[in-house]
C-alpha cells in the first residue's frame, strides 16, 4: 500500500483502507506517510485465514454457476530463507551493538512484524543474518517500522562472514517492507543490512530499525 508517484519519492494520498481482514495490519508506506489516509477497523488474521468470519468466507469466490472456470494458481509461494535464522546486531566497525530496551536481533527474523531490532548509542549499525548454508539468492525485503527507519541503506552478501560484497543499495526510502532486488543471483550464506542514513540527529527516519528481513532464492 502507498506507492510512490511516478518519477518521485512523494507518496500517493487519499487512501481509505477500513474494515478488512488481513495478515499484516501495518501499512507499508514505501515513500512515507500519505496525506489523507484512513486506515482503521482492520482485523489481523493468520496466514491460513483463521480469524476471518465464517459468513464472509462462505460468500467469497465465484458464484456456483462459474466455479468451473477457477483453476489452482501455478507454482508455489517463495520461501523466506531467513525465517528464524540466527541474527546479530553490530556497529559498522564490526563490534557488538548496544540495543534499545526490549530489542533483540532475533526479532528481525521471527516472522512477527510488530517486533523489531534497533541499536542504541550510534546511528549507523548493521544486522547480520546467518542462513546456515550457502545458496543462490535473488532478492530481499527489509521491513522497517514507521517511527524508525533507514532512508539510505545497503545489503552485503558473503560466503564466509568475513569478505563482503555489496549486492543492493537503497536511497531516499521510507518505512514499510522495502524490496531490494539483486542484479543477478548471488551465492551466499550471510547477508547484512547496513544503515547509511540517518547518520545524525534531525534527519528523516530517526534511526534504522528492522522488523523483518525476508530473503528469497535466485533463479
Amino acid at each position: 500500500m502507498g506507492g510512490c508517484k511516478e518519477g518521485t519519492t512523494t507518496p500517493y494520498g487519499d487512501f481509505s483502507f477500513a474494515g478488512n481482514y488481513f495478515e499484516n495490519t501495518t501499512p507499508n508506506w514505501v515513500c512515507g506517510n500519505p496525506a489523507n489516509a484512513n486506515v482503521s477497523g482492520n482485523t489481523q488474521v493468520t496466514a491460513d485465514g483463521v480469524g476471518v468470519p465464517a459468513s464472509l468466507l462462505a460468500g467469497a469466490g465465484l458464484e456456483a454457476a462459474y466455479a468451473g472456470i477457477a483453476a489452482p494458481p501455478a507454482g508455489t509461494a517463495p520461501t523466506n530463507l531467513a525465517a528464524h535464522k540466527p541474527a546479530v546486531a553490530q556497529f559498522v566497525d564490526g563490534s557488538t551493538a548496544q540495543l534499545q530496551p526490549e530489542s533483540q536481533p532475533t526479532y528481525a527474523t521471527d516472522g512477527d512484524p510488530t517486533t523489531y531490532v534497533q541499536a542504541s548509542g550510534q546511528f549507523r549499525w548493521q544486522l547480520v543474518v546467518d542462513l546456515q548454508q550457502s545458496q543462490s539468492l535473488g532478492y530481499v525485503t527489509v521491513g522497517m517500522p514507521q517511527p524508525h527507519f533507514a532512508t539510505d541503506f545497503h545489503v552485503d552478501a558473503s560466503t564466509d562472514g568475513t569478505s563482503w560484497t555489496t549486492v543492493g543499495t537503497v536511497s531516499n526510502s521510507g518505512w514499510g517492507a522495502v524490496p531490494v532486488a539483486f542484479s543477478s543471483p548471488v551465492t551466499a550464506r550471510y547477508l547484512r543490512v547496513v544503515a547509511d542514513r540517518p547518520n545524525d540527529s534531525g534527519q528523516r527516519g530517526d534511526q534504522m530499525a528492522i522488523s523483518e528481513l525476508a530473503v528469497y532464492g535466485g533463479r
